[in-house]
This record gives C-alpha cells, sequence and structure tokens, in this order.
C-alpha cells in the first residue's frame, strides 16, 4: 500500500517522505497538479529524503512538457536514486490545459507518441519524429539510466485504458475509482494487453481518496466536501457511470448551476468511492478494490495539515492483511 503525498507545502514534503517511510508504507506518490508544486523536484525532495521507499510521479502531463525534457528529468532521478523513481504519464485535467492553450484533439495518440519517444530515449536509442504537438531532431540522452525505470499511463476513458493495456508497465486509476469502476477499467486494460499481442497485463494501481481523524464525523464531512467539488468539477462519465451515478450526479450540477451554489453529493456514494471510516471499514474498502482487480492502493490523504494525523492512524492499524502499509 502507498501514499500520495498531496497538498503539501515543498518545506513539508522531506519530512512527510521520512515518516510514511518510517511507518512501513510500500511507496510514496508525488503529484503534478497544476498550480502546485513541481513534481520533478517534489519527487527528488522525496527521494533526498528517504533511502529505500519507491518514489513515483502520478502523473506527469505530455502536453506541457516535451518527451525530451520528460525523458531527461526522469533518466536523472532514477539514476542519482539507482532506481527508486517510476513515472507515470497522461494529459493532466482539462481545467489545466485549456487554460494554458495545450488541450489535443487526440489525446490518446499524444499520449501514445510521447510515451514511445520517452521509452526510447531513455532506453538510450537517438529519436526523431513528431509526438503530439511536439517535435525532435536527432536526440539522444547524454545520460541515459542504467534502468529503465517503471513507466505508467494515468487513464480514465476506454481509450486511454486500452493504451495502457497495450504499452505501458502499469496503470494509474482516478482516486475516486469505486470497486464497480476498478473492475470496468481493469477489463478496458485486458483488452489493450490482448489486441497489442501481450502475455503480461501492466500492473494497476488505484489511487484513493483517504478519510480518516479523531473526529470520524469531521473528516467524513471534509471528504464529503472534496469529492463532491472533484465530481462537479469532472462531470458525469466512466467513473460515476460504473456506478449508475451519472443521471443523478447530472441533475446536481444542474442544480447548483441555477442556484449559483457548489455541487453537494449524497453521503452515501462515500461508500462506493473513497477510503474512510474506522478500521475494518478502511480494510474492506480496500480489500474491495483489490479483489476488483487492482494490484496495489495509494491511499491520497485530504490535503493540508491532517496529512500527518491521516498517515500515523493507517499507519498504526497496519495489523489487518487488508490495511498493512
Amino acid at each position: 500500500m502507498g501514499v500520495l503525498a498531496a497538498g503539501l507545502a515543498p518545506s513539508m514534503l522531506g519530512a512527510a517522505a521520512r515518516r510514511v517511510e518510517e511507518l512501513g508504507f510500500g511507496e510514496l506518490w508525488v503529484p503534478e497538479d497544476y498550480y502546485d508544486i513541481g513534481a520533478f523536484a517534489a519527487a527528488g525532495v522525496a527521494l533526498a529524503a528517504t533511502t529505500r521507499i519507491p518514489v513515483g510521479i502520478g502523473v506527469l502531463s505530455v502536453l506541457t512538457r516535451h518527451p525530451a525534457v520528460l525523458a531527461m528529468e526522469t533518466a536523472t532521478l532514477s539514476d542519482a536514486y539507482h532506481g527508486r523513481l517510476q513515472v507515470g504519464f497522461g494529459t493532466g485535467l482539462t481545467q489545466s490545459l485549456d487554460d494554458m492553450g495545450l488541450r489535443q484533439a487526440s489525446p490518446v495518440r499524444a499520449v501514445r507518441e510521447s510515451f514511445d519517444a520517452v521509452t526510447r530515449l531513455l532506453r538510450g536509442d537517438t529519436v526523431s519524429g513528431t509526438f503530439g504537438p511536439h517535435s525532435l531532431g536527432a536526440a539522444r540522452l547524454a545520460h541515459p539510466p542504467a534502468t529503465v525505470p517503471v513507466r505508467s499511463v494515468g487513464g480514465l476513458g476506454p481509450q486511454m485504458l486500452r493504451l495502457a493495456g497495450a504499452v505501458a508497465d502499469g496503470v494509474i486509476l482516478s482516486s475516486l475509482a469505486s470497486p464497480a469502476y476498478v473492475r470496468w477499467a481493469c477489463e478496458r486494460i485486458a483488452e489493450g494487453a490482448e489486441r497489442a499481442g501481450r502475455t503480461d497485463v501492466p500492473e494497476v494501481r488505484v489511487f484513493a481518496w483517504l478519510g480518516v481523524g479523531a473526529d470520524a464525523a469531521a473528516a467524513r464531512a471534509e471528504l464529503l466536501s472534496v469529492v463532491s467539488g472533484a465530481l462537479g468539477f469532472i462531470g458525469p462519465g466512466p467513473l460515476t457511470a460504473a456506478d449508475g451515478y451519472d443521471d443523478e450526479l447530472r441533475a446536481l450540477i444542474d442544480a447548483a448551476r441555477a442556484s449559483g451554489g457548489a455541487v453537494t453529493v449524497p453521503d452515501e456514494w462515500l461508500d462506493q468511492l473513497v477510503v474512510t471510516g474506522d478500521g475494518p471499514q478502511r480494510s474492506a474498502a480496500i480489500r474491495a478494490r483489490l479483489d476488483a482487480g487492482a494490484d496495489r492502493v495509494v491511499l491520497c490523504p485530504t490535503p493540508g495539515a491532517r496529512f500527518a494525523e491521516m498517515i500515523e492512524i493507517v499507519g498504526a492499524a497496519g495489523a489487518t492483511v487488508e490495511e498493512t502499509p
């Protein structure tokens, strides 16, 4: 089981990474959400503060960075920290892409081409061509890593998931992925692997929002606010269709727009979409995602100062198989 260090100030990253490692969690991940923290710099801080835990980046946008830059940054950290780095690639949030003027008509194609270019550069190949919005002459890394790091694709819809199944070492699923969605996504990933003639299937990681605290009701209310905001922004789609929430979410968004208020989803949705409650409830939520096809669960404490409290609670509850860090 892993932890996503989201919403932390840069000054907190080193201490947080050390504590995650001390508590025995299996992985630490850092995000790149615009305009928060830079993922490569954050991963470097986490790697420098720890000695053994793998550090992942989930996910890097192939649209905001040139594939040569992605490969160069990845190679540097991977070799400097003896292969403890793993990286996830995707498009990024549509709101940020629109803000930067980087939205692509064919996002799946952009990810496929950039993923291929980064992979070849990391292997030491000379690469040229056009990759999504980027182009490259004859480029070759001066310091390709001794071992190509694990490369994942983060996806939401069926086409991106099939691409991940075809080309990636791993797949990163949304922090709002319910067990039903995980099952649906794993089917799409398997389809992509089969079409590509692969004999293996990429390792599936599902991120999951975590809501715990000394005040259980307050923790759940905090999580409900986070989930409501996220679903209000994302809208109906594969994540909510898997649980049959599409029509209700659409109505809630329409009502919020009409009133000028915020979207608030039903509290009971949390029991499917996130990991919350007491130890047995959290264990059951994690186990449900593993049973649905996920290989690993990465817990995502709600952003802010309570990150430390949350990882301490979960780390101390590591007696059961399902919740062992």
